[in-house]
């Protein structure tokens, strides 16, 4: 019985994520400003405190926890990715680089159009994408590596940073205009992945099941 309660929470983390990655991106219907986002890194936040709380921390720990995890991955899917989610298919007019895009051209230099994209940029595109899932994960990561959980650490930074992977999924079988709204359920679906292995892991702990 343990076990079909585990796998359907990590089900329906799964859906819930991917369907909040979807509306983050826009699609399904429009929240006010910000909520889409907010609701997205809720649980992430509240698997946080789970870590936090298997650990004995004291109420103020707790409290930062939660919104060290809860904060990092609303910032992630708040910072734009325009520049960077056709991984290099096509070519368009760019008015600003992303926020996170000095990063990138430390590794790849400055984008190869200035301020446009064109085919050819997919490897730059790729380590875009990855390093705004690297945000999304990073307080949760931070909060299990204070509490000596590395592995899971580990876990949710390679499982953050898929979304570079869940583009690519999207454009190798779903090309057009379809691909970045797969990538964006693929991309959720990761993250739900990510909290409920890391919560069913935690409760264990704390119960001793």
């Amino acid at each position: 019985m343990l076990e079909f309660f585990s796998v359907l929470f990590v089900f329906s983390c799964i859906v819930w994520q991917a369907i909040m990655g979807r509306v983050c991106g826009g699609g399904l219907f429009t929240p006010p400003f910000g909520l889409a986002e907010f609701i997205y890194g809720l649980p992430y936040g509240i698997t946080a405190l789970v870590v936090a709380l298997s650990a004995g921390a004291t109420p103020a720990i707790l409290i930062l926890s939660f919104l060290l995890a809860m904060s990092t991955a609303t910032l992630g899917k708040r910072l734009g990715h325009g520049q960077y989610f056709d991984l290099g298919t096509t070519t368009k007019y760019m008015e600003k680089h992303e926020k996170i895009d000095p990063i990138v051209s430390l590794f790849f230099g400055k984008d190869p159009n200035n301020i446009s994209e064109g085919p050819g940029n997919y490897w730059r595109d790729f380590f875009g994408l990855t390093v705004i899932g690297f945000v999304v994960g990073f307080g949760l990561s931070a909060v299990l590596c204070f509490y000596g959980f590395f592995g899971l650490a580990m876990l949710t930074m390679v499982l953050s940073g898929m979304k570079s992977v869940a583009y690519a999924i999207g454009h190798k079988f779903f090309p057009g205009y379809h691909a970045t709204e797969i990538g964006e359920y693929v991309s959720g679906a990761f993250g739900g992945l990510n909290v409920s292995v890391v919560c069913i892991i935690m409760i264990g702990l704390i119960f001793n099941v």
